[in-house]
């Protein structure tokens, strides 16, 4: 399935407005040596990706980011575009980044009058860190992003 015109594709975010984030602690390199799992390596423990700079292996392991080439668009013929893969996954492997654009938000204090909520364009994703301004952090794909924004998982029991 080709991609939707409106949408244009990227593959790592875009940052107009110029978001900056504090510096990563400094968190020496991963010493692993044998077959990684996330529940053994220490970047997965210090929220850090694997690089060739953190991970002893190189940074080819599943915590490394990447995009598999073997990502793909179909249509699901019920609720619109979704992304199937070929390759054997586990449960903590990086697919691909989610791209978009980086917008920042002043956190909203209760108390204060007229202060809006973030628009959810149902494409929108709150990172897990805040500006060096202490500034919440949306990537906001609804017209820029990548395969992932197709994304979507159910869970049967």
């Amino acid at each position: 399935v080709q991609r939707p015109s409106n949408i244009r594709m990227i593959t790592e975010c875009l940052n107009p407005e110029g978001v900056q984030f504090k510096d990563a602690v400094d968190f020496s390199r991963c010493s692993w040596t044998g077959d990684c799992f996330m529940d053994l390596c220490a970047n997965v423990d210090g929220a850090l990706y694997c690089t060739p700079d953190t991970c002893n292996l190189d940074g080819i392991r599943s915590n490394a980011p990447r995009t598999l080439a073997t990502s793909k668009l179909f249509d699901t013929d019920r609720v619109g575009l979704g992304v199937f893969t070929s390759t054997d996954l586990t449960a903590g492997d990086v697919i691909s980044e989610y791209a978009g654009v980086l917008n920042a938000s002043d956190p909203i204090d209760a108390g204060q009058p007229g202060q809006r909520m973030k628009h959810n364009t149902g494409c929108t994703m709150l990172l897990n860190a805040r500006s060096t301004r202490r500034q919440y952090i949306y990537v906001e794909s609804i017209n820029w992003g990548s395969t992932v924004r197709f994304i979507s998982h159910s869970y049967a029991s």
